[in-house]
């Protein structure tokens, strides 16, 4: 049995001491990721704290009434809902302790950890963080030091969405983000924002604009681990004891929320889907083959064979065979000895330095669950620490495309393209000059694969629209606006020597 779906707990600290632009820029974020998952199907959960409020009204203050003021718990963990800005919209402002603010909001998610439902934990702070902190020293290390010890214990998160902190390269990975957040010089920064870095010093997450954020939020989340899968790697007579230790899920589609009066009768559920419970008497079988659902009659279904979960390395091949393409955005996991104290004890180790040695990957074959199609795995050998990673790799079948081969003769350049340059080097030195210049390394904050999908976010701006009445309007990507330079003498050398016999082969204009 596998573990079942995992659900997000968070709390979300909304700042009222913001001047009037930023709280607007913080409303629109707020619905947003309320959007996100209020039109999803899941049961995802959130809990609004205002901070800096006028009232106080939360069960820090209750236990202490001396301290934890002008902080209102505007909702319990409830199921994400934009609805909830009305909180935020009549709430008036006054100068409380937003430090207090983060300790109050801790206790609200430690709290959603003592429910089985939930397993992956989030802080979200929408403040500019320049409200002024009324705190002696010892207090605020006592606070920090709180803050963070809570904050691991339940393996959580904490984003500061709003200090315009700069970004210097882009972000590729949650690695290089975690790499800029632990490198952060807070000299450059405010007394406010000093204290937040000295929490990111120890905990995992994030501070910068709201802009970002609302992507990271997506993205950047780390659940708390499952249970590992232990059944045996067979390979041939052998029966090699694993531990299969997931480490990354593959992107998941929105799945949108469905009314009830539309529900359909027939609902297709995989197998692996631990979050859904059919009658055994409305179970029909079938099987997803090239994505269409094939269903298998009654009477075929009897005649199939059925097996338990298993784990079989079917053999070995060439790096140099398995394309990386095939390996991206797919599930990942981590293959080490199990039931041995001494990591560097057990019979699959040999596997993996013979493969090291010999340049190999393995491929295996996997049923995560009974009668469930198996999954292809690529096992690439790691030697530090040992252990293979299995990355899951299609079908053949799912991805072969037919084509011709076209003749490679047919598309080369002539030699008298070149015939203004001394020779092809200074040809292509233009063309690098120019491929440069407009690289976006520099430009943009975060590499594509850490936004959120962008279809995603158009559809949700969209549909909160639609909620405040206000008109549906094209969504652009969050690029911002490059203007890029084409250089006229560079598009007068390529249009002549690239395409010397067409004199209107090329049009140009000042950017693209």
């Amino acid at each position: 049995m596998g573990p079942r779906k995992k659900n997000k707990c968070s709390v979300i600290v909304f700042d009222m001491s913001c001047n009037s632009e930023f709280k607007q820029e913080a409303i629109r974020t707020y619905l947003n990721i309320c959007g996100d998952t209020y039109f999803a199907e899941n049961l995802d959960s959130a809990q609004l704290i205002l901070i800096n409020t006028a009232e106080t009204n939360n069960k820090k203050n209750d236990r202490d009434p001396r301290r934890y003021k002008n902080i209102v718990e505007a909702t319990e963990m409830v199921a994400y809902n934009p609805a909830n800005v009305k909180y935020i919209e009549d709430a008036l402002p006054a100068l409380g302790n937003w430090l207090e603010g983060i300790e109050v909001a801790v206790d609200a998610l430690v709290s959603g950890t003592e429910s089985a439902l939930y397993d992956t934990f989030g802080l979200i702070v929408l403040s500019d963080l320049s409200a002024e902190l009324n705190m002696p020293k010892e207090n605020i290390n006592e606070a920090i030091k709180n803050i963070r010890r809570d904050l691991n214990d339940i393996d959580a998160y904490i984003y500061f969405l709003g200090p315009a902190i700069p970004v210097p390269k882009m972000l590729r990975s949650k690695k290089d983000v975690y790499d800029w957040v632990q490198n952060l010089d807070p000299q450059n920064e405010t007394t406010n924002v000093q204290f937040a870095i000295r929490i990111l010093e120890e905990c995992m997450g994030v501070i910068c604009n709201m802009e970002m954020g609302l992507d990271l939020v997506q993205s950047y989340v780390n659940g708390r681990r499952g249970f590992p899968f232990t059944e045996p790697l067979k390979f041939q007579d052998l029966e090699i004891i694993t531990a299969c230790i997931k480490l990354l899920d593959c992107q998941s589609l929105l799945s949108l929320r469905r009314d009830k009066d539309g529900f359909p009768e027939k609902v297709y559920v995989q197998a692996e889907d631990q979050s859904k419970e059919v009658d055994q008497m409305n179970i029909i079988r079938g099987l997803t083959l090239h994505n269409k659902l094939v269903i298998i009659p009654q009477d075929v279904a009897k005649g199939v064979k059925s097996y338990n979960r298993f784990f079989k390395l079917l053999g070995f091949t060439d790096m140099s065979n398995v394309s990386e393409d095939y390996m991206l955005a797919s599930s990942t996991s981590v293959v080490v000895p199990y039931g041995t104290k001494d990591p560097e004890i057990g019979g699959v180790n040999y596997i993996i330095k013979a493969c090291i040695k010999m340049h190999k990957y393995g491929i295996a074959l996997r049923a995560y669950m009974k009668n469930t199609r198996p999954k292809l795995y690529c096992l690439l050998p790691k030697e530090n620490p040992l252990c293979f990673i299995a990355v899951e790799v299609p079908y053949a079948q799912d991805v072969q495309i037919l084509y011709e081969t076209k003749d490679c003769d047919s598309i080369r350049l002539k030699e008298d393209a070149y015939s203004d340059y001394d020779n092809v080097g200074e040809l292509k030195n233009d063309i690098y000059e120019y491929l440069d210049s407009i690289a976006l390394e520099g430009r943009v904050a975060l590499h594509p694969s850490l936004r959120q999908n962008f279809n995603k976010r158009k559809m949700v701006t969209n549909l909160l629209r639609k909620i405040k009445d206000e008109p549906v309007e094209e969504v652009r990507l969050p690029l911002g606006e490059l203007r890029i330079e084409f250089p006229e003498e560079l598009y007068e050398s390529i249009n002549q020597n690239w395409f010397p016999n067409n004199e209107a082969s090329m049009e140009t204009d000042d950017t693209f």
